[in-house]
């Protein structure tokens, strides 16, 4: 698309230059179903220094997803809460695959900023009650290759960027943006494509109702090996997302596995 690099290179100059105030390291701890007094407990940077990153590559990487985040919460409070929910998700499922360190870090930033490429999507489009046209669908598809040009504008490392490109390819090839197929698509994306998939049908959104935790592993379960790495399935299925079911409250629906751990 014409416009495109100066497009988001206006975006990240301006975010690049919001500040870090209110974002705790905590966030792992509380949110993203790490809990207190365990042996993973434990900020992502303490994890850094046990890894191989270098600690002010570490410090830069993380000052400027906080950055990210604060302005998807600037735009839609919920949007951020999706992405949290989905990182809480994403970790448990690294963890259970065992990634760690530095892998569980590229996790960590890229299940957070996912969908970091929809502030470039109109609202409208977004939060569209009724059936998308074409078009829009389009537009909204395109999220991922924005998301991915944001952050690689904003020298977040490739593997970051090309999870977050990456985390709507299908197992199948039938996925987008390149339709990758099987162990193609990085590994993180495929955690991320599960997280993602069972936040959406858990959450209420415009236009449905969010599902019962139970209901939406079976259907991720009978979408092993068409839309999701079979692997990654059974890494996520023995979480506590299979005991969330539709007599649970709303709030608890929509935040799945995270909502459990705080």
């Amino acid at each position: 698309m014409s416009g495109e690099p100066n497009q988001h290179a206006g975006a990240v100059s301006s975010w690049t230059t919001a500040g870090t105030d209110g974002w705790p390291e905590a966030l792992l701890r509380s949110e993203h179903g790490v809990a207190p007094g365990t042996p993973e407990d434990r900020t992502e940077s303490e994890t850094l220094r046990e890894g191989s990153v270098n600690p002010v590559q570490a410090s830069h990487w993380q000052e400027v997803l906080w950055q990210f985040l604060r302005q998807l919460a600037r735009r839609d409070p919920e949007l951020r809460s999706h992405s949290e929910r989905v990182c809480g998700v994403s970790l448990r499922i690294g963890r259970a695959l065992g990634l760690s360190g530095e892998r569980l870090f590229i996790l960590f930033a890229a299940a957070l900023l996912h969908d970091i490429g929809k502030l470039l999507i109109p609202a409208g489009i977004l939060d569209k009650p009724g059936k998308l046209t074409l078009s829009e669908f389009r537009r909204v598809r395109d999220h991922a290759i924005h998301g991915e040009q944001m952050l690689k504008a904003a020298s977040l490392p490739f593997s970051v960027c090309r999870s977050v490109r990456g985390h709507h390819e299908r197992y199948d090839g039938k996925g987008y943006p390149d339709r990758l197929e099987g162990e193609e698509i990085p590994l993180e994306a495929r955690i991320l494509g599960v997280a993602d998939a069972y936040d959406a049908m858990t959450a209420d959104r415009p236009y449905h109702a969010g599902m019962g935790g139970r209901a939406a592993c079976q259907r991720i379960s009978r979408l092993a090996g068409v839309h999701f790495d079979p692997r990654v399935v059974e890494s996520f299925l023995p979480l506590p997302a299979g005991g969330m079911d539709s007599s649970s409250p709303p709030e608890d629906r929509r935040s799945g596995l995270a909502a459990q751990s705080a």
